[in-house]
């Protein structure tokens, strides 16, 4: 009666144990998914200043082309 009371109360914390990891691996989950939400927001908002950076470049030479060919 002991060994069964023993290998029952080993199952109930195997149990337990592992009802704690998937909880801690959800919340890790969770956890790295907001973060490349953010850091694809971030990407996306660096990668928007680059885009008109090179556009305000483009239309400036481009002025300035116009400009030296009017001279």
């Amino acid at each position: 009666m002991a060994l069964i009371a023993a290998i029952t109360r080993k199952a109930f914390t195997n149990e337990a144990l592992l009802d704690r990891l998937d909880r801690e691996l959800i919340a890790d989950r969770d956890r790295i998914d907001r973060q490349r939400s953010e850091d694809r927001k971030a990407d996306g908002d660096r990668l928007d200043r680059i885009e008109t950076d090179i556009r305000s470049m483009r239309d400036m030479l481009f002025d300035a082309f116009q400009r030296g060919r009017s001279d």
